[in-house]
Formats: structure tokens, sequence, C-alpha cells
């Protein structure tokens, strides 16, 4: 008889803690909504193909072997091949809760905006801080100059 409150003390806090833990599937689930709501496959297979027209465009020899790279990108890069490793990430880093909160954001007028303006966004940044990198150029060239001039002096001494 001693035992018995003991052993409902256990019960509960046995069901407490199963009641406490992150259910995986809605976890899950919820990520893959996410996805859904931004349009995570085909933002990720247009930014696939933004990738490889920069590369031609960078090294325009590869544009001979446009169709090997958007095999290898098919088979290593494609949003099927990634989507698991996607929602492993996303579940380590937003709970449930934080998950299902920008959910709504994202399917509110304003959410909508920033999925939609977000590549126009990233674009005008690259073009930024490459501007940047063109205008401050010398300057770092430089600061290698004297770098390297320190490294010869200090290896001489």
């Amino acid at each position: 008889m001693k035992r018995f409150p003991a052993l409902l003390v256990l019960v509960f806090l046995l069901l407490a803690a199963a009641a406490s833990r992150p259910d995986k599937a809605s976890h899950r689930e919820a990520v893959e909504e996410l996805f859904g709501v931004l349009g995570m496959e085909r933002a990720h297979n247009k930014g696939m193909e933004q990738m490889l027209a920069i590369q031609v465009q960078q090294n325009p020899q590869i544009g001979l072997f446009r169709d090997a790279h958007r095999r290898f990108f098919k088979k290593h890069m494609s949003w099927e091949s990634l989507k698991e490793e996607f929602i492993g990430v996303f579940m380590e880093e937003f709970s449930e809760d934080e998950i299902l909160e920008l959910i709504a954001f994202y399917r509110t007028p304003t959410g909508k905006k920033t999925v939609q303006k977000l590549p126009v966004l990233m674009s005008k940044g690259s073009r930024l801080q490459a501007r940047l990198m063109r205008e401050n150029m010398p300057e770092l060239e430089r600061m290698i100059r004297d770098e390297q001039v320190r490294m010869n002096a200090a290896r001489e001494e």
C-alpha cells in the first residue's frame, strides 16, 4: 500500500513527460506546410537554374556542358534530393510553434510580399556587395601587399 502513492506519482510524471515531448510527426508536417507556403520547391529549382546561368555567364565554356550540369544538379542538388535534409535543418532550428508562427506570417499580405520580394532583395544586395568590392579593391590590394611585406620581413628575421 505504501508503494501505491509513489507508483501513482511515477505514472503521472511519465505521462507529463510524454505530453511535453514534441510530436515529431506534427513538427515535420508543419515544416512541410511552411515549405508549401513559401514555394520552396519552385524557388529551389529556379535558384539552381539561376546558379547554372551565372556559371555559364562567368565561364562560357561551361555552356557546352549545360546538360551534364543539369543532370548533376538534378541528381545531387534537386529539391527531391535535398528536401529531407532541409526538413531536418528547419526542425533543428525552429520549434513547431515557431514554424506555425512563420506559416501564419507568410500567409499574410506582408508575408506573401516578403516571399515575392526576397529574391529581388537578395539580388540587389549581391549587386551592392559587388559594387563595393570593385570600388574598394585598390584598398584590399594595398592591404594584401602590406601583409606580404610584413610576412617577408618576419621570415628574414
